[in-house]
């Protein structure tokens, strides 16, 4: 009798030790899966921002973004560029709308884009040429 008792409590504490493995495991495979949709969108960010900035400021010759990005409580995303322009290294947050926070990066028209292909290199190393 005793022994029976002792077979199904040693059946539940391995029962319980793999529905806890398995929950691990699925909270793992879950945040693997998050964090390449969050990296495939904050590319896309990226992108979008190089974009906008080149729209609407001339001269733009490359932009570099850091590893990390950010969201403001109001949930815009932004992250760190060194921004070329004119020859000059401007460093600055960006928005993917384009905007650069921070102080202007020249005294030059806006609203002018840049003609020039723009070097991007992204968060993960990629380097692209947007024409």
């Amino acid at each position: 009798m005793r022994d029976k008792k002792m077979t199904k409590q040693k059946v539940k504490i391995v029962l319980g030790i793999i529905l806890l493995i398995t929950v691990v495991l699925c909270l793992r495979i879950k945040g693997n899966l998050d964090k390449n949709s969050n990296e495939k969108k904050n590319l896309d960010n990226q992108r979008l921002a190089v974009m906008a900035l080149k729209r609407t400021q001339p001269g733009i010759e490359k932009i570099k973004f850091s590893h990390t990005y950010d969201y403001s409580k109001y949930g815009e995303w932004s992250i760190d560029a060194e921004i070329i322009k004119d020859g000059k290294l401007y460093k600055r947050k960006l928005y993917k709308t384009g905007t650069a926070y921070g102080a202007p990066l020249t005294d030059s028209d806006y609203n002018v884009p840049t003609k020039e292909s723009v070097i991007v290199v992204y968060s993960n190393g990629q380097q692209e040429i947007l024409a």
